[in-house]
């Protein structure tokens, strides 16, 4: 007898808080369709922005392993170095033939490598030329 009485009282409870009319119980319904609608449509969002979160994650992680890869390259090529006393060979080579020709003119001058340690692509040329009389002296750098 319990459990039916508080059934009934379930559902009067219920009852009183259905809408009066046919019209508000219609805009109700609709209510609810369109929140369903919404939260399915912001669903639909959250999953496409997620799988476009994967692919740049993957993206990144491809790009930062190809990053890893040419880093290690460069410094292998670093220690290696052996280009290094070859180039040193050549512009001392330059700068003897250019202080031969500008010896006779008597222009003091000088070519020399401008090396930045490890940074290789700040590495240059130094031109520097001393003209007679003049007290200052014309450096050039060249682009690498």
């Amino acid at each position: 007898m319990e459990i039916v009485c508080s059934e009934v009282t379930y559902i009067c409870f219920l009852c009183l808080q259905m809408p009066g009319t046919v019209e508000e119980l219609e805009a109700n319904l609709e209510q609810a369709s369109s929140i369903l609608l919404l939260n399915q449509n912001v669903v639909a969002e959250y999953e496409m922005r997620q799988r476009k979160i994967e692919a740049l994650a993957r993206t990144l992680e491809e790009e930062e392993h190809g990053l890893r890869t040419l880093l290690a390259e460069i410094d292998a090529l670093k220690l290696q170095a052996s280009w290094l006393p070859t180039l040193q060979n050549l512009v001392s080579q330059i700068n003897g033939t250019f202080g031969h020709n500008f010896q006779e003119m008597a222009i003091a001058r000088e070519v020399l490598l401008d090396e930045h340690d490890m940074d290789f692509g700040a590495y240059g040329i130094v031109i520097k030329v001393k003209f007679r009389g003049c007290e200052q002296s014309l450096q050039e750098k060249l682009l690498k």
